[in-house]
Protein backbone atom coordinates (compact mmCIF):
# COMPACT_ATOMS: atom_id res chain seq x y z
CA UNK A 1 0.00 0.00 0.00
CA UNK A 2 1.40 3.43 -0.96
CA UNK A 3 1.92 6.08 1.67
CA UNK A 4 -0.92 8.14 0.18
CA UNK A 5 -3.38 5.21 0.29
CA UNK A 6 -2.37 4.33 3.86
CA UNK A 7 -2.93 7.91 5.00
CA UNK A 8 -6.42 8.05 3.41
CA UNK A 9 -7.36 4.67 4.90
CA UNK A 10 -6.43 5.75 8.44
CA UNK A 11 -8.28 9.03 7.98
CA UNK A 12 -11.48 7.19 6.99
CA UNK A 13 -11.29 4.93 10.02
CA UNK A 14 -10.89 7.96 12.26
CA UNK A 15 -13.92 9.62 10.61
CA UNK A 16 -16.15 6.66 11.50
CA UNK A 17 -16.21 4.64 8.27
CA UNK A 18 -15.98 0.83 8.47
CA UNK A 19 -15.01 -2.00 6.20
CA UNK A 20 -18.08 -3.75 4.81
CA UNK A 21 -20.01 -6.53 6.57
CA UNK A 22 -18.64 -6.60 10.14
CA UNK A 23 -20.99 -7.98 12.83
CA UNK A 24 -23.17 -5.33 14.46
CA UNK A 25 -21.90 -4.32 17.88
CA UNK A 26 -24.17 -4.59 20.90
CA UNK A 27 -26.16 -1.38 21.42
CA UNK A 28 -24.41 1.01 23.78
CA UNK A 29 -26.22 2.47 26.76
CA UNK A 30 -24.98 5.97 25.82
CA UNK A 31 -23.97 7.43 22.48
CA UNK A 32 -20.48 9.06 22.40
CA UNK A 33 -20.26 12.55 20.93
CA UNK A 34 -18.80 12.75 17.44
CA UNK A 35 -17.55 15.52 15.21
CA UNK A 36 -20.40 16.42 12.82
CA UNK A 37 -19.93 15.10 9.29
CA UNK A 38 -21.51 17.17 6.53
CA UNK A 39 -22.43 16.58 2.91
CA UNK A 40 -19.88 19.19 1.94
CA UNK A 41 -16.87 17.12 3.03
CA UNK A 42 -18.25 13.64 2.33
CA UNK A 43 -17.84 13.99 -1.45
CA UNK A 44 -14.07 14.50 -1.24
CA UNK A 45 -13.63 11.76 1.38
CA UNK A 46 -15.81 9.31 -0.58
CA UNK A 47 -13.65 9.87 -3.64
CA UNK A 48 -10.57 9.18 -1.57
CA UNK A 49 -12.21 6.04 -0.19
CA UNK A 50 -12.46 4.63 -3.70
CA UNK A 51 -8.65 4.34 -3.77
CA UNK A 52 -8.68 2.04 -0.75
CA UNK A 53 -8.51 -1.68 -1.48
CA UNK A 54 -11.71 -3.65 -0.62
CA UNK A 55 -15.39 -2.55 -0.42
CA UNK A 56 -16.17 0.41 1.86
CA UNK A 57 -19.63 1.74 2.83
CA UNK A 58 -20.26 5.47 2.62
CA UNK A 59 -19.92 7.85 5.54
CA UNK A 60 -23.69 8.48 5.38
CA UNK A 61 -24.34 4.75 5.59
CA UNK A 62 -22.07 4.45 8.59
CA UNK A 63 -24.16 7.11 10.33
CA UNK A 64 -27.35 5.13 9.59
CA UNK A 65 -25.78 2.01 11.05
CA UNK A 66 -24.64 3.91 14.11
CA UNK A 67 -28.18 5.29 14.54
CA UNK A 68 -29.61 1.78 14.38
CA UNK A 69 -27.12 0.72 17.03
CA UNK A 70 -28.39 3.21 19.62
CA UNK A 71 -29.84 1.63 22.74
CA UNK A 72 -33.62 1.10 22.59
CA UNK A 73 -36.14 -0.37 24.98
CA UNK A 74 -39.03 -2.37 23.55
CA UNK A 75 -42.53 -2.65 25.01
CA UNK A 76 -42.96 -6.22 23.78
CA UNK A 77 -41.89 -8.93 21.36
CA UNK A 78 -43.84 -7.41 18.48
CA UNK A 79 -42.07 -4.06 18.77
CA UNK A 80 -38.71 -5.81 19.00
CA UNK A 81 -39.51 -7.87 15.88
CA UNK A 82 -40.57 -4.76 13.96
CA UNK A 83 -37.30 -3.01 14.77
CA UNK A 84 -35.30 -6.04 13.65
CA UNK A 85 -37.11 -5.82 10.31
CA UNK A 86 -36.33 -2.10 10.08
CA UNK A 87 -32.67 -3.03 10.51
CA UNK A 88 -33.05 -5.68 7.79
CA UNK A 89 -34.57 -3.04 5.52
CA UNK A 90 -31.48 -0.87 5.87
CA UNK A 91 -29.10 -3.82 5.57
CA UNK A 92 -30.68 -4.68 2.20
CA UNK A 93 -29.93 -1.17 0.96
CA UNK A 94 -26.40 -1.13 2.43
CA UNK A 95 -27.47 1.30 5.15
CA UNK A 96 -28.08 4.13 2.72
CA UNK A 97 -30.82 6.67 3.66
CA UNK A 98 -34.27 5.70 2.37
CA UNK A 99 -36.37 8.84 2.77
CA UNK A 100 -33.81 11.65 2.39
CA UNK A 101 -31.76 12.07 -0.76
CA UNK A 102 -28.99 14.68 -0.78
CA UNK A 103 -30.44 15.95 2.49
CA UNK A 104 -33.93 16.51 1.03
CA UNK A 105 -37.13 14.42 1.41
CA UNK A 106 -38.03 12.11 -1.45
CA UNK A 107 -41.47 12.46 -2.99
CA UNK A 108 -42.31 9.02 -1.59
CA UNK A 109 -41.48 10.25 1.92
CA UNK A 110 -43.66 13.34 1.49
CA UNK A 111 -46.59 11.27 0.18
CA UNK A 112 -46.28 8.74 3.01
CA UNK A 113 -46.05 11.49 5.65
CA UNK A 114 -49.28 12.99 4.32
CA UNK A 115 -50.92 9.55 4.40
CA UNK A 116 -49.86 9.03 8.04
CA UNK A 117 -51.33 12.42 8.94
CA UNK A 118 -54.65 11.12 7.54
CA UNK A 119 -54.56 7.97 9.71
CA UNK A 120 -57.79 8.99 11.43
CA UNK A 121 -59.69 7.81 8.35
CA UNK A 122 -58.35 4.32 9.13
CA UNK A 123 -59.65 4.52 12.70
CA UNK A 124 -56.07 5.10 13.88
CA UNK A 125 -54.45 7.93 15.85
CA UNK A 126 -52.21 10.22 13.73
CA UNK A 127 -50.38 11.29 16.90
CA UNK A 128 -48.85 7.79 17.08
CA UNK A 129 -46.73 8.67 14.03
CA UNK A 130 -45.82 12.26 14.99
CA UNK A 131 -42.13 11.35 15.30
CA UNK A 132 -42.02 11.15 11.49
CA UNK A 133 -40.66 14.50 10.40
CA UNK A 134 -39.18 15.79 7.18
CA UNK A 135 -36.90 18.82 6.93
CA UNK A 136 -38.19 21.97 5.28
CA UNK A 137 -34.67 22.88 4.16
CA UNK A 138 -31.77 20.76 2.97
CA UNK A 139 -29.94 19.00 5.79
CA UNK A 140 -26.15 19.07 5.73
CA UNK A 141 -25.13 17.14 8.83
CA UNK A 142 -25.05 13.39 8.19
CA UNK A 143 -25.83 12.53 11.80
CA UNK A 144 -29.06 14.53 11.57
CA UNK A 145 -29.92 12.93 8.22
CA UNK A 146 -29.43 9.47 9.70
CA UNK A 147 -31.50 10.30 12.78
CA UNK A 148 -34.43 11.69 10.76
CA UNK A 149 -34.30 8.87 8.22
CA UNK A 150 -34.39 6.09 10.82
CA UNK A 151 -37.09 7.89 12.84
CA UNK A 152 -39.21 8.13 9.70
CA UNK A 153 -38.76 4.39 9.06
CA UNK A 154 -39.82 3.59 12.61
CA UNK A 155 -42.96 5.73 12.33
CA UNK A 156 -43.80 4.22 8.92
CA UNK A 157 -43.28 0.70 10.29
CA UNK A 158 -45.56 1.51 13.24
CA UNK A 159 -48.23 2.84 10.87
CA UNK A 160 -48.12 -0.27 8.66
CA UNK A 161 -48.19 -2.52 11.73
CA UNK A 162 -51.22 -0.74 13.18
CA UNK A 163 -52.98 -0.69 9.82
CA UNK A 164 -52.34 -4.39 9.24
CA UNK A 165 -52.64 -6.17 12.60
CA UNK A 166 -53.99 -3.48 14.91
CA UNK A 167 -52.78 -1.37 17.77
CA UNK A 168 -53.52 -3.78 20.60
CA UNK A 169 -52.93 -7.47 21.19
CA UNK A 170 -56.32 -9.25 20.84
CA UNK A 171 -55.74 -11.46 23.88
CA UNK A 172 -55.19 -8.38 26.08
CA UNK A 173 -58.89 -7.55 25.70
CA UNK A 174 -60.03 -10.89 27.15
CA UNK A 175 -57.09 -13.24 27.88
CA UNK A 176 -59.35 -16.21 28.63
CA UNK A 177 -61.70 -15.76 25.68
CA UNK A 178 -59.96 -14.19 22.65
CA UNK A 179 -57.36 -16.33 20.93
CA UNK A 180 -56.56 -14.54 17.67
CA UNK A 181 -52.94 -14.08 16.59
CA UNK A 182 -52.77 -11.76 13.58
CA UNK A 183 -49.72 -12.32 11.40
CA UNK A 184 -47.32 -9.38 11.20
CA UNK A 185 -46.53 -8.44 7.59
CA UNK A 186 -42.96 -8.34 6.29
CA UNK A 187 -42.10 -4.83 7.50
CA UNK A 188 -38.77 -4.82 5.66
CA UNK A 189 -40.52 -5.52 2.35
CA UNK A 190 -43.26 -3.00 3.18
CA UNK A 191 -40.75 -0.21 3.78
CA UNK A 192 -38.91 -1.08 0.58
CA UNK A 193 -42.23 -0.98 -1.28
CA UNK A 194 -43.24 2.39 0.17
CA UNK A 195 -39.80 3.93 -0.32
CA UNK A 196 -39.87 3.14 -4.04
CA UNK A 197 -43.53 3.28 -5.00
CA UNK A 198 -45.02 5.59 -7.60
CA UNK A 199 -48.42 5.40 -5.90
CA UNK A 200 -48.33 5.56 -2.10
CA UNK A 201 -52.13 5.28 -1.73
CA UNK A 202 -52.22 1.97 -3.61
CA UNK A 203 -49.21 0.60 -1.74
CA UNK A 204 -50.68 1.48 1.68
CA UNK A 205 -53.98 -0.19 0.77
CA UNK A 206 -52.16 -3.53 0.40
CA UNK A 207 -51.68 -3.62 4.17
CA UNK A 208 -55.32 -3.02 5.10
CA UNK A 209 -57.74 -5.89 5.79
CA UNK A 210 -59.05 -7.04 2.38
CA UNK A 211 -62.57 -7.95 3.52
CA UNK A 212 -65.56 -6.03 2.16
CA UNK A 213 -66.88 -5.50 5.69
CA UNK A 214 -63.79 -3.49 6.60
CA UNK A 215 -64.23 -1.30 3.53
CA UNK A 216 -67.87 -0.60 4.48
CA UNK A 217 -66.86 0.40 8.01
CA UNK A 218 -64.14 2.67 6.63
CA UNK A 219 -66.63 4.36 4.28
CA UNK A 220 -69.05 5.01 7.14
CA UNK A 221 -66.20 6.43 9.21
CA UNK A 222 -65.28 8.83 6.40
CA UNK A 223 -68.90 9.95 6.07
CA UNK A 224 -69.18 10.51 9.80
CA UNK A 225 -65.92 12.46 10.00
CA UNK A 226 -67.15 14.66 7.16
CA UNK A 227 -69.67 16.02 9.66
CA UNK A 228 -66.99 18.27 11.01
CA UNK A 229 -69.05 20.37 13.42
CA UNK A 230 -68.59 17.73 16.15
CA UNK A 231 -71.77 18.87 17.88
CA UNK A 232 -74.00 16.38 19.71
CA UNK A 233 -77.22 15.38 18.05
CA UNK A 234 -80.35 17.27 19.19
CA UNK A 235 -81.97 15.81 22.27
CA UNK A 236 -85.56 14.56 22.21
CA UNK A 237 -87.28 15.19 25.52
CA UNK A 238 -89.02 12.27 27.27
CA UNK A 239 -92.77 11.94 27.10
CA UNK A 240 -95.50 9.75 25.65
CA UNK A 241 -94.61 7.23 22.95
CA UNK A 242 -94.30 8.87 19.54
CA UNK A 243 -96.08 6.87 16.87
CA UNK A 244 -97.93 7.27 13.54
CA UNK A 245 -100.90 9.62 13.77
CA UNK A 246 -99.55 11.56 16.76
CA UNK A 247 -99.01 15.33 16.68
CA UNK A 248 -96.23 16.40 19.05
CA UNK A 249 -93.76 19.28 18.94
CA UNK A 250 -90.97 16.75 19.60
CA UNK A 251 -91.52 15.35 16.09
CA UNK A 252 -89.66 18.31 14.63
CA UNK A 253 -86.64 17.48 16.80
CA UNK A 254 -87.02 13.82 15.84
CA UNK A 255 -86.90 14.78 12.15
CA UNK A 256 -83.71 16.75 12.77
CA UNK A 257 -82.19 13.87 14.74
CA UNK A 258 -82.92 11.47 11.87
CA UNK A 259 -81.54 13.87 9.26
CA UNK A 260 -84.97 14.43 7.71
CA UNK A 261 -86.14 17.67 6.15
CA UNK A 262 -89.35 19.23 7.38
CA UNK A 263 -92.28 19.02 4.92
CA UNK A 264 -92.04 22.70 3.96
CA UNK A 265 -88.34 22.27 3.10
CA UNK A 266 -89.07 19.33 0.83
CA UNK A 267 -91.69 21.36 -1.03
CA UNK A 268 -91.38 25.16 -0.48
CA UNK A 269 -94.72 25.72 -2.26
CA UNK A 270 -96.46 24.05 0.68
CA UNK A 271 -94.93 26.42 3.22
CA UNK A 272 -97.80 28.98 3.28
CA UNK A 273 -100.33 26.21 3.77
CA UNK A 274 -98.62 24.37 6.64
CA UNK A 275 -99.57 25.07 10.21
CA UNK A 276 -97.93 23.92 13.45
CA UNK A 277 -99.89 20.66 13.46
CA UNK A 278 -98.52 19.72 10.05
CA UNK A 279 -94.92 20.31 11.19
CA UNK A 280 -95.45 18.22 14.30
CA UNK A 281 -97.19 15.34 12.52
CA UNK A 282 -95.73 11.85 12.94
CA UNK A 283 -96.39 10.79 9.33
CA UNK A 284 -95.43 7.70 7.29
CA UNK A 285 -92.06 9.21 6.32
CA UNK A 286 -91.10 9.69 9.96
CA UNK A 287 -92.22 6.15 10.83
CA UNK A 288 -90.12 4.71 7.99
CA UNK A 289 -87.04 6.67 9.17
CA UNK A 290 -87.57 5.46 12.75
CA UNK A 291 -87.82 1.86 11.53
CA UNK A 292 -84.55 2.24 9.64
CA UNK A 293 -82.88 3.63 12.78
CA UNK A 294 -84.26 0.78 14.92
CA UNK A 295 -83.08 -1.81 12.41
CA UNK A 296 -79.58 -0.32 12.29
CA UNK A 297 -79.29 -0.21 16.07
CA UNK A 298 -80.53 -3.68 16.94
CA UNK A 299 -83.87 -2.49 18.38
CA UNK A 300 -87.36 -3.90 17.97
CA UNK A 301 -88.58 -2.56 14.61
CA UNK A 302 -92.05 -1.11 15.23
CA UNK A 303 -91.74 2.46 13.87
CA UNK A 304 -92.52 3.97 17.29
CA UNK A 305 -90.30 6.00 19.63
CA UNK A 306 -90.71 4.31 23.00
CA UNK A 307 -88.25 4.36 25.95
CA UNK A 308 -85.58 2.13 24.30
CA UNK A 309 -85.63 3.89 20.94
CA UNK A 310 -85.64 7.29 22.66
CA UNK A 311 -82.58 6.32 24.73
CA UNK A 312 -80.80 5.13 21.60
CA UNK A 313 -81.66 8.33 19.71
CA UNK A 314 -80.42 10.56 22.52
CA UNK A 315 -77.36 8.42 23.23
CA UNK A 316 -76.07 7.97 19.68
CA UNK A 317 -73.55 10.80 19.68
CA UNK A 318 -71.21 11.30 16.73
CA UNK A 319 -68.10 10.63 18.84
CA UNK A 320 -69.54 7.36 20.17
CA UNK A 321 -70.30 6.17 16.65
CA UNK A 322 -66.77 7.04 15.51
CA UNK A 323 -65.37 5.05 18.44
CA UNK A 324 -67.57 2.06 17.59
CA UNK A 325 -66.38 2.13 13.97
CA UNK A 326 -62.72 2.34 15.02
CA UNK A 327 -63.19 -0.58 17.43
CA UNK A 328 -64.76 -2.83 14.81
CA UNK A 329 -62.14 -1.87 12.19
CA UNK A 330 -59.48 -2.88 14.73
CA UNK A 331 -61.15 -6.29 15.09
CA UNK A 332 -61.05 -6.89 11.33
CA UNK A 333 -57.27 -6.43 11.52
CA UNK A 334 -57.16 -9.39 13.88
CA UNK A 335 -58.94 -11.74 11.50
CA UNK A 336 -56.99 -13.92 9.05
CA UNK A 337 -56.22 -12.12 5.79
CA UNK A 338 -57.65 -15.08 3.90
CA UNK A 339 -60.84 -16.34 5.53
CA UNK A 340 -61.14 -18.97 2.80
CA UNK A 341 -63.07 -19.31 -0.42
CA UNK A 342 -65.68 -21.40 1.41
CA UNK A 343 -66.02 -20.91 5.17
CA UNK A 344 -68.24 -20.70 8.26
CA UNK A 345 -68.47 -17.40 10.16
CA UNK A 346 -70.15 -17.06 13.57
CA UNK A 347 -70.66 -13.50 14.80
CA UNK A 348 -71.14 -14.02 18.53
CA UNK A 349 -72.89 -10.77 19.60
CA UNK A 350 -75.17 -10.90 16.54
CA UNK A 351 -76.20 -14.49 17.43
CA UNK A 352 -75.86 -15.53 13.79
CA UNK A 353 -73.89 -18.07 11.76
CA UNK A 354 -73.27 -17.74 8.02
CA UNK A 355 -71.71 -19.93 5.38
CA UNK A 356 -69.85 -17.97 2.72
CA UNK A 357 -68.75 -19.05 -0.73
CA UNK A 358 -66.74 -16.83 -3.08
CA UNK A 359 -67.55 -13.76 -1.01
CA UNK A 360 -71.32 -14.33 -0.99
CA UNK A 361 -73.62 -15.54 1.77
CA UNK A 362 -74.67 -19.08 0.90
CA UNK A 363 -76.68 -19.68 4.08
CA UNK A 364 -77.43 -18.03 7.43
CA UNK A 365 -79.37 -18.95 10.55
CA UNK A 366 -79.74 -18.00 14.19
CA UNK A 367 -77.52 -19.38 16.92
CA UNK A 368 -77.38 -19.45 20.71
CA UNK A 369 -73.96 -18.57 22.14
CA UNK A 370 -72.30 -18.63 25.54
CA UNK A 371 -73.74 -16.61 28.37
CA UNK A 372 -71.51 -13.82 29.76
CA UNK A 373 -70.30 -16.11 32.55
CA UNK A 374 -69.42 -18.85 29.98
CA UNK A 375 -68.34 -16.88 26.93
CA UNK A 376 -67.99 -18.40 23.50
CA UNK A 377 -64.29 -17.95 22.68
CA UNK A 378 -63.08 -15.99 19.65
CA UNK A 379 -60.72 -17.99 17.41
CA UNK A 380 -60.38 -19.69 14.02
CA UNK A 381 -60.03 -23.39 13.23
CA UNK A 382 -61.13 -25.97 10.65
CA UNK A 383 -64.16 -28.25 10.63
CA UNK A 384 -63.18 -31.78 9.59
CA UNK A 385 -66.07 -34.03 10.65
CA UNK A 386 -69.69 -34.27 11.76
CA UNK A 387 -71.02 -36.54 14.50
CA UNK A 388 -74.53 -37.96 14.20
CA UNK A 389 -76.29 -39.18 17.38
CA UNK A 390 -73.62 -37.66 19.64
CA UNK A 391 -72.95 -38.49 23.25
CA UNK A 392 -72.61 -35.42 25.45
CA UNK A 393 -69.61 -35.68 27.73
CA UNK A 394 -70.55 -33.13 30.37
CA UNK A 395 -67.70 -30.69 31.13
CA UNK A 396 -66.38 -31.03 34.65
CA UNK A 397 -67.20 -27.39 35.35
CA UNK A 398 -70.90 -28.17 34.83
CA UNK A 399 -70.70 -31.38 36.87
CA UNK A 400 -69.02 -29.70 39.85
CA UNK A 401 -70.94 -26.41 39.83
CA UNK A 402 -74.42 -27.35 38.62
CA UNK A 403 -74.98 -31.10 38.98
CA UNK A 404 -73.11 -31.97 42.16
CA UNK A 405 -75.53 -30.36 44.67
CA UNK A 406 -78.44 -32.36 43.21
CA UNK A 407 -76.39 -35.58 42.98
CA UNK A 408 -75.46 -35.32 46.67
CA UNK A 409 -79.12 -35.16 47.67
CA UNK A 410 -80.08 -38.38 45.81
CA UNK A 411 -77.34 -40.01 43.65
CA UNK A 412 -79.52 -42.87 42.42
CA UNK A 413 -82.58 -40.74 41.74
CA UNK A 414 -80.61 -38.09 39.87
CA UNK A 415 -78.98 -40.49 37.41
CA UNK A 416 -82.15 -42.59 37.04
CA UNK A 417 -84.33 -39.60 36.23
CA UNK A 418 -81.94 -37.79 33.89
CA UNK A 419 -80.55 -40.81 32.05
CA UNK A 420 -76.97 -39.62 32.51
CA UNK A 421 -74.24 -42.27 32.73
CA UNK A 422 -71.39 -42.28 35.26
CA UNK A 423 -68.04 -43.57 33.98
CA UNK A 424 -64.36 -43.65 34.79
CA UNK A 425 -61.44 -44.05 32.39
CA UNK A 426 -58.80 -46.28 33.98
CA UNK A 427 -55.67 -47.51 32.19
CA UNK A 428 -57.18 -46.98 28.78
CA UNK A 429 -60.47 -48.69 29.57
CA UNK A 430 -63.89 -47.22 30.33
CA UNK A 431 -65.91 -48.53 33.29
CA UNK A 432 -69.52 -47.86 34.23
CA UNK A 433 -69.88 -46.85 37.90
CA UNK A 434 -72.71 -47.15 40.41
CA UNK A 435 -73.42 -43.58 41.61
CA UNK A 436 -74.63 -44.87 44.99
CA UNK A 437 -71.16 -46.27 45.75
CA UNK A 438 -69.40 -42.91 45.32
CA UNK A 439 -68.65 -40.58 48.24
CA UNK A 440 -69.90 -37.44 46.51
CA UNK A 441 -68.69 -35.19 49.34
CA UNK A 442 -65.01 -36.11 49.02
CA UNK A 443 -64.57 -37.32 45.42
CA UNK A 444 -62.65 -35.19 42.92
CA UNK A 445 -65.15 -35.02 40.07
CA UNK A 446 -62.27 -34.68 37.60
CA UNK A 447 -61.68 -38.42 38.11
CA UNK A 448 -65.18 -39.20 36.86
CA UNK A 449 -66.96 -38.73 33.56
CA UNK A 450 -70.65 -37.94 33.26
CA UNK A 451 -72.18 -38.34 29.84
CA UNK A 452 -75.60 -38.19 28.25
CA UNK A 453 -76.37 -40.91 25.70
CA UNK A 454 -77.72 -40.10 22.20
CA UNK A 455 -81.43 -39.39 21.91
CA UNK A 456 -84.09 -36.78 21.38
CA UNK A 457 -83.40 -35.11 24.75
CA UNK A 458 -79.61 -35.04 24.36
CA UNK A 459 -78.27 -31.53 24.99
CA UNK A 460 -76.40 -31.67 21.67
CA UNK A 461 -79.46 -32.75 19.74
CA UNK A 462 -79.03 -35.17 16.87
CA UNK A 463 -75.92 -33.73 15.25
CA UNK A 464 -72.79 -31.74 16.02
CA UNK A 465 -70.21 -30.10 13.76
CA UNK A 466 -66.63 -30.63 14.86
CA UNK A 467 -63.58 -28.42 14.43
CA UNK A 468 -61.34 -29.97 17.12
CA UNK A 469 -59.85 -27.27 19.35
CA UNK A 470 -58.43 -26.86 22.83
CA UNK A 471 -61.53 -24.96 23.96
CA UNK A 472 -63.82 -27.99 23.40
CA UNK A 473 -66.21 -25.71 21.51
CA UNK A 474 -68.29 -26.78 18.49
CA UNK A 475 -71.57 -26.08 16.69
CA UNK A 476 -74.48 -28.40 17.42
CA UNK A 477 -78.20 -29.09 17.35
CA UNK A 478 -80.33 -28.63 20.50
CA UNK A 479 -83.70 -29.82 21.76
CA UNK A 480 -84.31 -26.36 23.31
CA UNK A 481 -85.74 -24.61 20.24
CA UNK A 482 -87.63 -21.84 22.06
CA UNK A 483 -84.48 -19.81 22.77
CA UNK A 484 -84.03 -19.09 19.06
CA UNK A 485 -87.11 -16.86 19.15
CA UNK A 486 -85.50 -14.47 21.62
CA UNK A 487 -83.71 -11.31 20.52
CA UNK A 488 -80.78 -11.90 22.87
CA UNK A 489 -79.49 -15.47 22.66
CA UNK A 490 -76.56 -15.81 25.07
CA UNK A 491 -77.56 -18.86 27.09
CA UNK A 492 -75.13 -21.72 26.40
CA UNK A 493 -72.04 -22.84 28.30
CA UNK A 494 -69.81 -21.71 25.42
CA UNK A 495 -70.71 -23.94 22.47
CA UNK A 496 -72.81 -22.63 19.58
CA UNK A 497 -76.31 -24.05 19.14
CA UNK A 498 -77.65 -23.91 15.58
CA UNK A 499 -81.34 -23.27 14.90
CA UNK A 500 -81.66 -25.30 11.70
CA UNK A 501 -78.86 -27.90 11.87
CA UNK A 502 -79.93 -29.96 8.85
CA UNK A 503 -80.16 -26.92 6.58
CA UNK A 504 -76.80 -25.82 7.98
CA UNK A 505 -75.44 -29.30 7.23
CA UNK A 506 -76.56 -29.00 3.60
CA UNK A 507 -74.66 -25.71 3.32
CA UNK A 508 -71.55 -27.17 4.96
CA UNK A 509 -71.72 -30.26 2.73
CA UNK A 510 -72.65 -28.40 -0.47
CA UNK A 511 -69.25 -29.16 -1.98
CA UNK A 512 -69.12 -32.74 -0.69
CA UNK A 513 -70.46 -35.25 -3.21
CA UNK A 514 -70.84 -38.08 -0.66
CA UNK A 515 -73.04 -36.53 2.01
CA UNK A 516 -76.12 -34.33 2.50
CA UNK A 517 -78.73 -33.71 5.19
CA UNK A 518 -81.05 -36.46 3.98
CA UNK A 519 -78.38 -39.11 4.40
CA UNK A 520 -77.53 -37.76 7.84
CA UNK A 521 -81.18 -37.68 8.89
CA UNK A 522 -81.63 -41.36 8.00
CA UNK A 523 -78.98 -42.14 10.62
CA UNK A 524 -80.89 -40.40 13.45
CA UNK A 525 -81.74 -42.69 16.33
CA UNK A 526 -78.84 -45.07 15.82
CA UNK A 527 -75.37 -45.27 17.33
CA UNK A 528 -72.95 -42.38 17.51
CA UNK A 529 -71.35 -42.13 14.06
CA UNK A 530 -68.59 -39.92 12.71
CA UNK A 531 -68.87 -38.54 9.17
CA UNK A 532 -65.62 -37.14 7.81
CA UNK A 533 -65.67 -34.15 5.48
CA UNK A 534 -63.91 -34.61 2.15
CA UNK A 535 -61.99 -31.37 2.79
CA UNK A 536 -61.49 -29.15 5.79
CA UNK A 537 -63.74 -26.13 6.17
CA UNK A 538 -62.44 -22.95 7.89
CA UNK A 539 -64.55 -21.88 10.87
CA UNK A 540 -64.24 -18.39 12.34
CA UNK A 541 -65.81 -17.46 15.67
CA UNK A 542 -65.75 -13.66 15.68
CA UNK A 543 -67.02 -10.66 17.64
CA UNK A 544 -68.38 -7.64 15.74
CA UNK A 545 -70.94 -5.16 17.06
CA UNK A 546 -71.28 -3.27 13.75
CA UNK A 547 -72.37 -5.58 10.94
CA UNK A 548 -72.36 -4.37 7.31
CA UNK A 549 -75.58 -5.27 5.50
CA UNK A 550 -75.96 -6.22 1.80
CA UNK A 551 -77.22 -2.70 1.00
CA UNK A 552 -74.15 -1.08 2.57
CA UNK A 553 -75.88 0.05 5.77
CA UNK A 554 -74.70 -0.98 9.25
CA UNK A 555 -76.54 -3.12 11.79
CA UNK A 556 -75.65 -2.36 15.42
CA UNK A 557 -75.85 -5.29 17.83
CA UNK A 558 -75.43 -5.31 21.64
CA UNK A 559 -71.96 -5.61 23.16
CA UNK A 560 -72.99 -8.78 24.97
CA UNK A 561 -69.58 -9.46 26.59
CA UNK A 562 -68.53 -5.84 27.17
CA UNK A 563 -65.56 -6.00 24.80
CA UNK A 564 -66.40 -2.65 23.17
CA UNK A 565 -66.10 -0.81 26.46
CA UNK A 566 -62.78 -2.50 27.21
CA UNK A 567 -61.35 -1.69 23.78
CA UNK A 568 -62.57 1.90 23.90
CA UNK A 569 -60.53 2.37 27.05
CA UNK A 570 -57.46 0.60 25.67
CA UNK A 571 -57.54 2.58 22.41
CA UNK A 572 -58.16 5.84 24.26
CA UNK A 573 -61.26 6.60 22.18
Amino acid sequence: MTLKKKTVFLALLAAGSFLAAPALAAPAATVPSRTPITLANVVEESAAASEVAGPVISLGASEIRAELGHHRSFSGDREKKVFSQIRAFYEARHFEPAWLRDGRPTRQAEALLERMREAAKDGLDPAAYSDAKLPAARLEELTEIASDDVAFSEAAARFITHLSVGRINPSSVAPKDIFLKPELPDISAALADLAGTDDTAVSVTRYEPPQRQYAVLKRHLAELRAEDDGKPMPRIEPGKTLKPGVNDERVRVLRQRLGMQAPEMRDPELRPYLDRADLDSYDADVAAAVEAFQRANGLTVDGMVGPQTLAALNGARREERIAALAINMERWRWEPRDLGRFYVFVNVPEFMVRVYRDGRTLYETRVVVGQPSNRTPVFSDEMDHIIVNPYWNVPNSIVSKEMLPQIRQDPYGYFASTGYQLLADIRGKTYYLDPTRIDWYSIDTKLLRVRQPPGASNALGRIKFMFPNRHAVYLHDTPSKSLFQRTSRAYSHGCVRVQDPLDFADAVLSEDSQWNSQKLKKMFGGQETQVNLSKRLPVHLAYFTLVPQPDGSLLTVPDVYGYDARMKEMLNL
